[in-house]
């Protein structure tokens, strides 16, 4: 069985299973309480990149290189400086996010959702180092064995339980599930830690001289991770502190069900992850663009039959999380329509940050995060969830746009769905 028959049945079983962390949550909890969880992790998933600094990005990067160069002397001394850097950053932002939440929550905060949350973040911190130094090494399947299917199914068995429980919906539901959410996430790190630091081409050299210039090394890494992420949850986050949760709630099914659509993107793009900079080093564009033209293919056969469905019966699918969330169908309508237009610009981000040109996809970044922002404070007061949707789309659209151009204008290379029908390379 091929790598890449292997790495798609894993993502079948992966995607099954997390479309179900998406769904029993929204039965497990309350309307109000899925909205404040869907905040909460919103808001993790934009803090995971502070604390992670691009290492994740950079450990791709360093350590696939290493694979292919006769060096190999130094890498486990930055992987180390990787680890430290995302504990001291750790320790700063579980502070920083206790204030933050005291006063956001108010009076639904407890010492027991700040602590849950933060093992959220903790895991998920370094899950997605590891993750990176994983790719790194070329085990993509083993990577999504571990992070995409084991840690999702961890989640799901106590939440199977707590839904056939008899008890009326509690306060301290909200508590449990954030809780079971971070044990899975530190789980599959521990896991993921001991099998990067048992290879001998990644095994750890406890030093710290590298430490103070990988925050300077990584820095444009971490603008365009915390970038990304903060363009896919500020509509949420924006959403949360503007408007009342049961639209948070809403806003956040229809979110996540689109993001379901996108794990085919995902899958296809690691593995190309490893291959793209030694291509790129040794100049073989021509092979940059079939790697790339056979990414997008697989991408577009996996994501048009989910899509359709979304759009033309949207109802339908967002039943799945209670009759209570078919509101959110214009929604769903419009999110899936607008990833349409982001797909089909192809693996912009991941190609960019790739070839050198992490300046120019950071500055990009953090110009749409503020047009984002702005219209969220322009749109969201007055339309609501609606406003947050129309903030999301412009925004993800004009990124992916843009950066296709500029990696075309630089390097020649075509990455959209265009180059399925015709060779685009300089």
């Amino acid at each position: 069985m091929s790598r890449l028959v292997r790495l798609l049945s894993i993502k079948v079983l992966a995607a099954g299973a997390m479309f179900a962390t998406q769904i029993l949550p929204a039965k497990c909890l309350s309307v109000q309480q899925f909205g404040t969880f869907s905040y909460l992790n919103s808001l993790v998933s934009v803090l995971v990149f502070v604390a992670i600094w691009g290492t994740d990005r950079y450990c791709v990067k360093e350590v696939s290189l290493a694979a292919e160069s006769e060096n190999k002397t130094d890498i486990g001394k930055r992987i180390f400086a990787c680890y430290t850097l995302a504990f001291i950053n750790l320790l700063f932002i579980g502070l920083g996010l206790w204030f933050y939440l005291t006063h956001q929550l108010e009076n639904e905060f407890t010492l027991g959702i700040w602590g849950a949350t933060f093992l959220i973040l903790l895991g998920r911190s370094y899950g997605l180092l590891n993750n990176g130094i994983t790719r790194g090494r070329n085990e993509v399947v083993l990577s999504e064995l571990v992070f995409a299917l084991c840690r999702p199914v961890l989640f799901l068995i106590p939440l199977v339980f707590l839904y056939f429980l008899d008890e009326p919906t509690s306060p301290e539901r909200l508590t449990f599930v954030l809780n079971m959410l971070g044990i899975s996430f530190v789980a599959v790190a521990l896991v993921l830690t001991f099998i990067n630091t048992s290879n001998p081409l990644t095994k750890l050299d406890f030093k710290f001289d590298s430490l103070p210039s990988l925050y300077f090394v990584s820095f444009f890494f971490l603008l365009v991770g915390l970038g990304i992420p903060l363009l896919n949850n500020m509509s949420t986050i924006q959403l949360g502190e503007l408007r009342p949760r049961q639209e948070v709630a809403l806003f956040s099914a229809a979110a996540k069900l689109v993001n379901l659509i996108l794990l085919a993107l995902v899958s296809a793009n690691l593995l190309i992850a490893p291959k793209l900079s030694p291509l790129y080093e040794a100049n073989e564009i021509g092979k940059m663009t079939a790697l790339i033209r056979n990414n997008n293919l697989t991408v577009a056969l996996l994501t048009i039959f989910p899509t359709l469905i979304v759009i033309f019966f949207p109802q339908m699918v967002l039943s799945l999380f209670g009759e209570q969330y078919t509101p959110a169908a214009p929604l769903l309508q419009m999110l899936a329509i607008g990833q349409i237009v982001s797909v089909a610009c192809g693996p912009v981000v991941l190609t960019a940050t790739l070839v050198g040109m992490q300046r120019q996809t950071a500055y990009t970044v953090l110009v749409l995060c503020g047009v984002n922002w702005l219209l969220c404070q322009l749109l969201i007061p007055v339309h609501g969830s609606i406003g947050a949707v129309i903030a999301s789309v412009f925004s993800g659209v004009a990124l992916n746009a843009t950066m296709a151009f500029y990696i075309w204008n630089k390097t020649g290379l075509n990455v959209t769905m265009s180059n399925l029908m015709v060779a685009n390379a300089r």
